[in-house]
């Protein structure tokens, strides 16, 4: 924004001192208008980049949103405790057919 004062302010003393009166009208009006063209399109780029900004968060953030409802953990279940495990069935004994006939261990005399 300097660059372009010190510009406009060369141009409007190199015509000041080489133009005549009515020249010299024009051309300050000219570079009125120029600077005024120039602020006009600078504020509207401005405005459109601010708009695309608010646009792309919008966007963003439904995105976020909505993976958040889709991947969202009830909190009841974080707060409750987890079911108790259920023991397993007892094994079952299987009982082994002995064929041998019974006798005491130590013979009785």
């Amino acid at each position: 924004m300097f660059l372009k004062n010190k510009y406009y302010f060369a141009l409007f003393l190199c015509f000041v001192f080489g133009c005549s009166q009515e020249e010299q009208r024009q051309v300050i009006l000219q570079a009125q208008i120029q600077g005024k063209i120039e602020d006009f399109k600078s504020k509207k780029w401005e405005e459109y980049r601010q708009k695309e900004i608010e646009t792309a968060i919008k966007r963003a953030d439904s995105i976020l949103l909505m993976n958040a409802d889709l991947w969202q953990i009830p909190m009841d279940s974080l707060r409750a405790r987890p079911p108790k495990a259920t023991k397993p069935n007892a094994p079952e004994i299987k009982t082994v057919v002995d064929s041998s006939p019974v006798k005491p261990l130590f013979p009785i005399k």
